[in-house]
């Protein structure tokens, strides 16, 4: 991996993570100076984040962090709805050689896992379920789209880990998408992903998380039928 790319890693992270801040202004001298690197590859860092919709760019005031509305929550859970239910139905089909095998090992793996002990432990599998998905749904368009709002979602699983109760729910979810897998049932598969993605995000909205989404207060207001 090069410098560029280190760097390029480390702050999609701390950004992802909530270390560096929704709001927060990026400038090039800064990020030239933290990581001792030229102004060229540092415009280039802040480009590609800004094409992962992590940061956008205020011209000559720099870029800054990207303050997510409720908006924007509801929209790509729309769009998470549309897009892996699809997948869902499609990895239904894999012929792939792993597959029931895989499919066993991510449920070892969920019954395992305790939410009142370590709520970040089943983001974690419940990524590996939606990742395993989209392997075995073999659409490069889908995978294309899903990649787009990749830093959203990433944003979203990291504030799961704060909310157990949020997490309890998640797992029941990931549970019932298993069990269709295993069997195979491409349509019951597709509307529990539906179910499951619609279901998460109310808990979301409803938990108020703010403070790691930078919404205002008031803007945490859930009303029924705002999610299609």
């Amino acid at each position: 991996m090069t410098k560029k790319e280190q760097v390029l890693e480390d702050l999609k992270n701390k950004i992802v993570s909530g270390e560096i801040t929704p709001g927060s202004w990026l400038t090039e001298r800064e990020i030239g100076e933290a990581y001792n690197i030229s102004r060229t590859p540092v415009r280039e860092i802040l480009w590609n984040l800004a094409n992962l919709n992590i940061i956008e760019d205020e011209g000559d005031r720099g870029y800054r962090v990207i303050k997510y509305s409720i908006d924007d929550i509801i929209e790509v859970f729309n769009a998470r709805k549309a897009i892996e239910g699809e997948c869902a139905r499609l990895a239904c089909h894999s012929n792939d050689a792993d597959y029931a095998s895989r499919i066993e090992a991510l449920q070892l793996e969920l019954l395992s896992a305790r939410e009142d002990e370590d709520p970040a432990r089943l983001v974690e599998i419940g990524s590996k379920v939606h990742e395993f998905i989209q392997e075995k749904a073999n659409n490069r368009y889908l995978t294309a789209f899903n990649t787009r709002i990749f830093s959203l979602v990433a944003i979203l699983r990291n504030t799961a880990k704060v909310y157990r109760d949020i997490e309890k729910e998640s797992k029941l979810g990931h549970q019932e998408i298993l069990e269709a897998l295993a069997a195979r049932d491409s349509k019951r598969c597709a509307n529990v992903m539906r179910a499951h993605l619609q279901a998460t995000c109310v808990a979301i909205v409803q938990f108020g998380c703010n403070h790691l989404l930078g919404v205002d207060d008031q803007d945490i207001i859930f009303r029924e039928g705002e999610i299609l």
